[in-house]
């Protein structure tokens, strides 16, 4: 029976992937300057999966926060990185990613992996 349940994760897996048609482009953070202020590498396009709806979420240190929208991406991302629904084209602040419309900080990074371990459903919540 447990091969069963394998195959289902996987299928949700296959799904996700099959989902990710949209494009964001990911501002990962860098270390902070010399006045303590972030910053963050060079913008990337990523595949994704931009649902915008509200959800309470459980932030690791305990509090809640209220989510804006939940992505399926298509990589490991960072909190505190940030998010835009778009492409490079579209970005008018490469330096400061929250300056573009529709840019988002990520509050939350979730990986699920299927039974086996080898492949992951990744969550960004913002």
């Amino acid at each position: 029976m447990s091969g069963g349940g394998s195959v289902a994760a996987t299928d949700n897996i296959l799904v996700a992937k099959r989902a990710m048609k949209q494009t964001a482009v990911y501002w990962a953070p860098g270390a902070p300057n010399d006045f303590g202020k972030p910053t963050y590498d060079e913008p990337v396009e990523i595949d994704c999966r931009w649902s915008e709806a509200q959800e309470e979420i459980i932030l690791p240190n305990g509090d809640r926060e209220m989510s804006q929208a939940k992505l399926i991406v298509d990589r490991d991302l960072v909190t505190k990185g940030v998010l835009m629904l778009g492409t490079l084209d579209d970005v008018v602040d490469s330096d400061n990613p929250k300056n573009n419309s529709g840019a988002w900080e990520i509050l939350l990074f979730r990986k699920t992996p299927n039974f086996k371990g080898t492949k992951f459903i990744r969550n960004a919540y913002l």
